[in-house]
């Protein structure tokens, strides 16, 4: 794991409803204890060199410290200084490898804060590095009194520095030896109203506990700065190495009689910084679907990122920054009991394994479509789901589409009275790459798979026979591949509904996503989602705002609905749907329409199933 930025550990840690500890360091034995805490733990860790550690070791040597233990750690290690109070003291640590910088100019007058904090702020950022300030004055048990963070003042402050953490003043106060105060959370309320920077607690050895942990859980309260607290446990433990034997004089062996009580005080003060009992998730493929669904995963309570694995380091490495994960790789991900499910986002043809060790290993099971190319290979992936007794979802997100399911909710409700023909048209800005095609599956099993899925949901029962038209009309090299990029597929059922769905891989005006059901009593219809509900009027007309430019820009409230959708099913042990058996039969209806397209006859559908 290489070293992560404040804003790397941060973001992820606001969204998701938990703090990350900055660690107040002194020497190597306590750095040491607190990144063996965080790995125990599988949480992020701030190292945090302040002005009493600058006094005792000099920065370059504290930077190579802090990035030996990051390079070697399974856990995001920021290296970062703590109460830098000039621009040559913060330049050195930049320079010294350190990936945070805090300025204090808390006792300076507002304007002259700003100033400064912003000129670090834009040399930290510049260097892709990060930056903490602090307005308010945090003051010191039996020292300075503290002056209290003005919210008004706060929001100027974010907004004019450009700082990726804010140190606030709300109670806290520096170097408390008890946990008998508390902070103001009218105060802190107050603030984060007014900004979305995730803000900081110095002195957080005086919070209790369990304020530390609600705050942490529901406010913008996103590190807390720990040192005293530890500093007493290393000094403790220190006591009794030395008085246990007094003939004992080596410093190393002395000093190696305190690494595992700070481990375990590092540890309890990590405890406190988690956000509420999680669902563990692993993403298997960092690509562009794996970071849909990481996005989705960021905002959602109850679930953690805590593993990522690509085929491609880089991608892995970059999605672990960015979600506070470890990277690790498929079989350590499988193998690790502490991960309760598996989103599976790499290339088809890794699906089928992938689901059968997941399986193996009891975790559940969040599929991208379609789960094989192949019907039979699908079958034998449902059995070794069925025999384990695992949730399994296949991704056939637009089920989750809030326009789509008022349109279901309209069928069900009665409102159009018996269905009895459907229409969907679904139909892309471009072709993909013909390299992407030849890998795909053709049109019907990559493409038209989501409107098989969807005429199934809407028409609330199982077609019985096709038949499937295709041509090449946009891009030669797909026909050379043996695909089509133009189609339209009629489906009938038992009970004599129709359903006709039209595909190309092209549409000039951008994405065309539309449903319309026709029944004994009316008709419902769900249209193109616009940019924007403007339209202009002219003498020449009426114009409107372009569709959506693709599907991730269309259906990302989808995604982010049947993620939630998984993790309630996980949670509750309700069963998740769409289902595995579901992503059978739209591999079916997609396999049958293939074959009607090449032979030019109608196929009879065959959903037959048995464990």
């Amino acid at each position: 794991m290489t070293l992560a930025t404040l804003a790397d550990v941060l973001q992820p840690a606001r969204a998701g409803g938990y703090a990350v500890a900055g660690l107040v360091t002194l020497g190597w034995e306590d750095m040491r204890a607190f990144v063996a805490a965080a790995e125990a733990e599988d949480c992020p860790v701030i190292l945090q060199a302040g002005p009493s550690c600058r006094a005792h070791t000099p920065l370059p040597i504290l930077g190579k410290m802090f990035r030996h233990l990051a390079e070697h750690a399974g856990v995001p290690v920021v290296a970062h200084l703590d109460h830098g109070y000039t621009f040559d003291e913060c330049k050195e640590a930049l320079d010294s490898g350190f990936t945070s910088l805090m300025f204090d100019g808390s006792r300076k007058p507002l304007a002259q804060n700003i100033s400064e904090t912003a000129q670090i702020a834009e040399m930290a950022h510049r260097a892709g590095i990060s930056c903490e300030g602090e307005i308010g004055f945090v003051g010191y048990a039996n020292g300075a009194a503290s002056a209290g963070t003005d919210p008004a003042e706060a929001a100027r402050f974010a907004r004019e520095t450009g700082v990726d953490a804010m140190a606030i003043s709300v109670g806290n106060v520096h170097l408390q030896q008890d946990q008998s105060g508390g902070l103001d959370e009218a105060r802190i309320a107050a603030i984060e109203a007014v900004t979305d920077v995730p803000l900081v607690i110095h002195g957080g050895s005086g919070v209790p506990a369990a304020q530390r942990r609600t705050l942490a859980r529901t406010t913008a309260i996103s590190k807390f700065n720990i040192g005293t607290e530890l500093r007493m446990a290393f000094g403790a433990a220190l006591r009794r190495a030395v008085n246990a034997d007094a003939d004992r004089f080596d410093r190393v062996t002395i000093l190696q009689d305190t690494h595992d009580p700070v481990v375990a005080a590092t540890r309890a003060v990590l405890k406190t910084m988690k956000g509420k009992d999680m669902i563990r998730i692993a993403l298997l493929g960092s690509g562009r679907i794996g970071q849909v669904h990481a996005n989705s995963l960021l905002g959602i309570d109850g679930a953690r990122i805590a593993a990522v694995c690509d085929a491609v380091p880089a991608a892995a490495e970059a999605l672990a920054r960015r979600t506070g994960a470890k990277v690790m790789d498929t079989d350590a991900i499988l193998a690790d009991a502490e991960i309760d499910a598996v989103v599976i986002g790499t290339p088809t043809t890794t699906h089928y394994d992938l689901i059968h060790a997941a399986a193996a290993e009891r975790k559940a099971i969040f599929c991208e479509k379609p789960i094989d190319l192949n019907a039979e290979r699908i079958r034998d992936c449902l059995k070794i789901v069925s025999a384990h007794d695992v949730p399994f979802l296949v991704a056939f997100n637009r089920r989750f589409d809030p326009n789509f399911g008022a349109l279901k909710q309209q069928i069900d409700d009665g409102s159009v009275g018996n269905v009895e023909m459907i229409t969907i048209l679904s139909r892309d800005p471009g072709p993909p790459p013909i390299g992407y095609v030849k890998t795909s599956g053709g049109l019907f099993r990559d493409m038209m798979i989501h409107d098989f899925d969807m005429a199934r949901f809407l028409l609330g029962e199982d077609p019985t026979e096709l038949f499937a038209h295709g041509s090449c009309l946009v891009d030669p090299e797909i026909g050379a591949a043996g695909d089509v990029d133009t189609a339209m597929v009629t489906l009938r059922t038992a009970s004599g509904k129709l359903c006709h769905i039209s595909n190309s891989r092209r549409a000039t005006y951008g994405y065309d996503q539309r449903v319309e059901v026709h029944g004994s009593a009316g008709m419902v219809r769900a249209d193109n989602v616009l940019t924007s509900t403007v339209e202009l009027s002219t003498a020449s007309g009426f114009r409107r705002a372009p569709t959506e430019p693709f599907f991730l820009e269309r259906y990302s409230d989808a995604y982010r609905a049947e993620m939630l959708h998984f993790i309630d099913a996980v949670t509750t042990g309700n069963a998740p749907s769409p289902s595995g058996l579901d992503g059978f039969k739209a591999q079916v209806i997609a396999d049958a329409a293939d074959t009607s397209r090449r032979s030019g006859q109608p196929q009879a559908l065959d959903f037959s199933y048995s464990i």
